[in-house]
């Protein structure tokens, strides 16, 4: 499961929506907290467009937040970050586990 969320990452970091959303299961949708139900394609292109120009991506944060940073110690390293910001890459992986995990084998 780590591998793919990382092939993900690097996907999205890379700005390829198709490569991203080739990781999802074809013609699946995403409920988002912050973006509502979407499917796959268009959930992805909003995160991309959304994280563009970002030099500070989801995983960064997830792992700024494992090795035991607080939220306000990211916000002051990361002026342009705000909380949203921190909710939606836990939102983020919050979701992707659940769907890695929900999915019954092929």
């Amino acid at each position: 499961m780590q591998q793919a969320v990382h092939k993900y990452l690097k996907a999205l970091e890379a700005g390829d929506v198709e490569k991203a959303a080739s990781l999802f299961v074809p013609a699946g949708w995403v409920q988002s907290p912050f973006l509502g139900r979407l499917p796959v394609r268009d959930y992805v292109a909003k995160v991309t467009r959304a994280s563009s120009g970002s030099k500070l991506t989801v995983y960064d944060v997830l792992e700024y937040l494992a090795s035991g940073m607080s939220e306000d110690e990211i916000l002051r390293d990361f002026p342009d970050l705000v909380s949203e910001d921190i909710r939606a890459c836990i939102a983020f992986a919050a979701d992707r586990e659940r769907k890695f995990t929900t999915i019954p084998p092929g």
